[in-house]
């Protein structure tokens, strides 16, 4: 998992815990992180970064699991959302070939 970045379709951390705290905590089981890079997305993204989990919007919430998704540089990125699964098979496609051909699916970061 060294080599992936999640981020979840509903964002989760513990509901105390700042953004910058869940960074911290992050940083601490990837040899490969970017602290800068995670500040610096904070920042683009305009987040609280003292403010508690639990009262982040869940916008924010994204913002927060993507910043720290991409802190350690993964090769790979995974989005978890559903939406582009049901919209595909509203279009007459299966989910299964969908997921695989949807220009959402999981693919290397540059």
């Amino acid at each position: 998992m060294a080599r992936v970045g999640v981020v979840p379709e509903e964002p989760d951390a513990p509901p105390a815990m700042t953004a910058r705290q869940v960074a911290d905590f992050c940083r601490r089981l990837y040899p490969r992180w970017d602290v800068s890079a995670v500040a610096e997305r904070f920042a683009r993204f305009g987040l609280p970064s003292d403010t508690p989990f639990a009262r982040l919007s869940k916008g924010q919430k994204g913002e927060v699991m993507l910043a720290v998704a991409l802190g350690h540089t993964p090769d790979l990125l995974v989005l978890d959302d559903r939406r582009s699964v049901s919209m595909s098979s509203r279009a007459g496609r299966s989910t299964r070939s969908s997921s695989a051909s949807s220009p959402t699916a999981a693919r290397p970061c540059s």
